[in-house]
C-alpha cells in the first residue's frame, strides 16, 4: 500500500520531500505514535512515512 501510494502521488504532481521505511530508526522527537503505530510495531513491522508538497508549476 505504501509503493502504491508513493507511485499515485507522484502520478498526480506530488514531490516526497522525505520517505522513511523504518521511522522509529530515527524517529523525530516530536512524533506521536497511533494506536495502529504501536500495534505493529510490537509485530516487528517497521513504520513507514513520508511527507510530500505538490511540484511548483512553471
Amino acid at each position: 500500500m505504501f509503493e502504491y501510494s508513493l507511485q499515485s502521488m507522484s502520478q498526480y504532481g506530488m514531490f516526497f520531500t522525505e520517505i522513511s521505511l523504518d521511522l522509529h530508526v530515527n524517529e523525530p522527537e516530536d512524533n506521536i505514535r497511533t494506536e495502529y503505530e504501536e500495534r505493529f510495531s510490537a509485530l516487528g513491522q517497521p513504520i513507514y512515512r513520508m511527507e510530500a508538497v505538490f511540484r511548483p508549476k512553471n
